[in-house]
């Protein structure tokens, strides 16, 4: 029990150091499943936010939206403040990197993983169907999860706690940022209020060509917008 409420303090840690510096942490709970589960469901029990798990196995959390990690893709323009990704069973590359933008800036990431030194030799559920004849178990490399794995370890900003021991704190000052006021337009057509909404210079520059766009403003108009994720096309 103490060490699961060192783990709580480590992880709350770890988000206010999120918050500050408006970046994502990831907390990898290695180990034990159900102690794993027991470690973030004790601290989204004071969590107030959107949270979302993936696993291989259905699941049920109230307060969580829970999908299938075949489902991953679904998930994808989506924003949350915890994203649990459940890959004890089962770790299908694509999914890191489909999913770990879905994480608002501040927010966490957690892995559910086995015993890191082991999880690196386990045959996994992705193994399983990826194998075709006249391949065997024993003929399958497993290099990704060994890649992968040293990844967790190397970089900053991955807390790796194992069975309720932290491994490596994940602790990371990074270098604070600030955003500059953008500088708007001195003739606009849109109210003032619409262009101090835009928080970035991108923002203000789309709603200045969105003028010359329309035409009739008493008339329907289809304008598409494309920019990379995290550049504000939904609050603009």
């Amino acid at each position: 029990m103490e060490k699961e409420m060192d783990a709580l303090e480590h992880i709350e840690k770890l988000m206010r150091e999120a918050k500050e510096y408006n970046e994502r942490r990831m907390v990898v709970l290695a180990g034990e499943r159900e102690k794993s589960y027991s470690i973030f469901l004790s601290f989204l029990s004071d969590f107030d936010g959107k949270v979302a798990l993936l696993s291989s196995i259905e699941m049920n959390i109230d307060g969580v939206d829970c999908f299938h990690l075949k489902d991953s893709g679904k998930l994808l323009g989506t924003t949350y403040d915890i994203l649990i990704l459940d890959v004890y069973y089962s770790l299908q590359p694509s999914d890191i990197g489909k999913l770990y933008g879905i994480v608002r800036g501040g927010g966490l990431i957690f892995l559910i993983t086995p015993e890191i030194e082991k999880w690196k030799n386990m045959i996994n559920r992705y193994h399983q169907r990826i194998l075709t004849p006249p391949y065997k178990e024993e003929d399958i490399r497993r290099n990704f999860v060994s890649w992968f794995v040293e990844k967790l370890k190397k970089h900053d900003g991955i807390a790796i706690i194992e069975n309720g021991i932290i491994v490596k704190s994940g602790i990371y000052k990074s270098k604070r940022e600030y955003r500059k006021k953008p500088i708007l337009p001195d003739r606009r057509i849109f109210d003032d209020i619409v262009y101090n909404v835009a928080l970035t210079q991108d923002q203000v520059d789309f709603l200045k060509i969105l003028e010359e766009f329309i035409d009739d403003y008493n008339t329907p108009t289809a304008v598409v917008l494309k920019a990379n994720r995290g550049r504000g096309k939904s609050s603009t």
